[in-house]
């Protein structure tokens, strides 16, 4: 990013880096659904286990929230750097991202884009705070995958040791 950038290859290249579309964290939670609606979360006799499944999902939940919320701002940060930088064509929508625009050539200005090479202008430190936060995000992420694979782990050994000892 503090290189300087010569032509729009280098610049696409540098901007590729921040992806326009993040996933959300989708909830498989059928099963739990459905044991709690039909009561069948009383299989199990152990309290702490129905605790830790109803805790759990709870956590799910708000991790969703979370990562959507994320993804949100992290793509309307960027949604502003591309649409300042892009008098050829009308403002993108939040949702939706035209992978090529830059290898348009009638997309592509090189006089607007000159930002890129002065670290000091309010633009170029808007795209580093949109890096810094997309680099933050994916940090965020992977620590919410870990702790949910880790506690995911820890009940499913809870359960089978459950159904084991029947």
């Amino acid at each position: 990013m503090y290189e300087e950038q010569k032509n729009k290859n280098e610049i696409t290249e540098l901007l590729s880096l921040l992806n326009w579309n993040s996933e959300h964290l989708t909830i498989q939670n059928s099963t739990y659904v459905e044991l709690l609606s039909t009561g069948q979360i009383n299989i199990f006799s152990n309290i702490e286990l129905k605790k830790d499944i109803l805790f759990l999902y709870k956590r799910y939940d708000e991790i969703s929230t979370h990562v959507k919320e994320i993804n949100e701002f992290s793509t309307q940060l960027y949604a502003k750097i591309v649409n300042n930088h892009s008098k050829y064509r009308p403002p993108l929508p939040t949702n939706m991202w035209d992978a090529n625009m830059l290898y348009k050539e009638t997309m592509f200005d090189k006089i607007e884009w000159q930002y890129i090479n002065q670290p000091f202008s309010e633009d170029f430190r808007m795209l580093e705070t949109t890096a810094y936060y997309y680099m933050v995000k994916h940090t965020f992420f992977t620590d919410y995958f870990i702790e949910l694979r880790e506690d995911t782990s820890s009940i499913i050994r809870l359960i089978d040791k459950e159904l084991n000892t029947r």
